[in-house]
């Protein structure tokens, strides 16, 4: 009696063991298909996305997650699809959750301040730009900070955030001292938001390591250039001219220091007929500037300029003579209001002669 239920006992435990190892099957198959599907519909997603047809890719991600609603991967995958659709709301919805779980991953911070700029929320934009450069990427992680810090740059630029873009790029420059192609792009923004100096020092640098590199010798002359300091840009400008011939940019930069030497009269080693002749020089083409523009505004013109340009024309007409003591501050003086005139009546054509330009408004400190 005894044994015969003991036999039943065990007979029953394992019949249990069988059904629960079939069930445990039963389940791992089921999971496993499931996982299978959830793939090839996050393949095809993958597939559509790169043809550009994000509408299918979003159904396709949408089955994934359906099949697999854990996996990040087909949350971020339909974000991006979402994002790429324009449908912000929903992007930003499943971007959200990701965040939720994990607040340092950068690619969803990213994909946050770029819905961000798209809304025109600036402030938020930002916020997530940050949390992206001092986030976690999955890949690349240098090559991405950079680029995320690009983006960042360009917005406060358009955004007009003159001292948020300067401290972004002396960041990314102290970041990223080995890079020069980075380096480079980084002094031209400086250059290009008002920090010349900061420019040149960063070409310094770069030509430091690489002395043959022109187009950082060609950045460092348009830096100079900028600063007042044209004997030091023409030489830079020649260096690059040096290391490629082909540099129209330098090759023009050359050509407008010597004409703005050749116009300066406040040069010490010159004598007192040249400093004579460059005032007149600066006469005529303020006096011919001025007039021309007069000529095409069609008649309107301000009383007090008709009345200075027919006072200076018998002095601009006047045919060469040798000068007098005290003839030089006179001329320049009338070549300083006829060109006051032209900036304030065509303030665009008075500064495309940048050589006059830059001549006159140094006579005139």
């Amino acid at each position: 009696m005894v044994a015969g239920t003991r036999r039943a006992f065990a007979a029953v435990i394992l019949s249990m063991a069988v059904l629960f190892a079939f069930t445990g099957f039963l389940v791992r198959a089921w999971r496993s298909g499931r996982s299978q599907r959830a793939n090839r519909h996050f393949e095809m997603g993958r597939q559509l996305a790169q043809q550009g047809r994000s509408d299918q890719a979003v159904e396709e991600y949408r089955a994934a997650l359906s099949f697999s609603p854990n996996d990040t991967r087909y949350r971020l995958a339909l974000a991006l699809a979402l994002m790429s659709f324009g449908r912000l709301d929903e992007a930003e919805a499943h971007l959200g959750e990701l965040r939720e779980s994990d607040p340092t991953n950068a690619v969803v911070n990213l994909a946050l301040a770029r819905i961000s700029v798209r809304q025109h929320d600036w402030d938020e934009a930002v916020l997530d730009y940050h949390r992206a450069i001092f986030g976690l990427w999955p890949e690349q992680p240098e090559k991405n900070r950079v680029q995320a810090r690009f983006e960042l740059v360009d917005l406060l630029m358009r955004r007009q955030k003159q001292k948020e873009v300067l401290a972004e790029l002396l960041e990314l420059a102290a970041e990223t001292p080995g890079d020069t192609a980075v380096q480079r792009r980084v002094a031209s923004l400086l250059l290009a938001n008002g920090a010349a100096r900061n420019a040149a020092d960063l070409y310094q640098s770069i030509l430091t390591a690489s002395p043959e590199d022109a187009a950082a010798w060609s950045g460092l002359g348009e830096a100079q250039f900028v600063q007042g300091d044209y004997p030091a840009a023409r030489a830079s400008f020649r260096k690059a001219l040096r290391w490629n011939s082909k540099d129209e940019q330098a090759r023009k930069g050359v050509a407008e220091c010597d004409e703005i030497a050749a116009l300066d009269p406040t040069q010490p080693t010159l004598s007192s007929g040249q400093r004579f002749g460059r005032a007149r020089e600066l006469l005529a083409r303020s006096f011919h500037g001025l007039e021309g523009c007069l000529a095409a505004s069609g008649g309107n013109t301000p009383a007090d300029v008709s009345t200075l340009v027919e006072s200076a024309r018998p002095v601009v007409d006047a045919k060469p003579r040798r000068h007098r003591e005290g003839d030089t501050p006179k001329v320049l003086a009338l070549a300083g209001e006829l060109w006051k005139s032209w900036d304030r009546v065509c303030p665009a054509a008075a500064r495309a002669d940048q050589a006059v330009a830059i001549v006159m408004g140094k006579v005139s400190n």
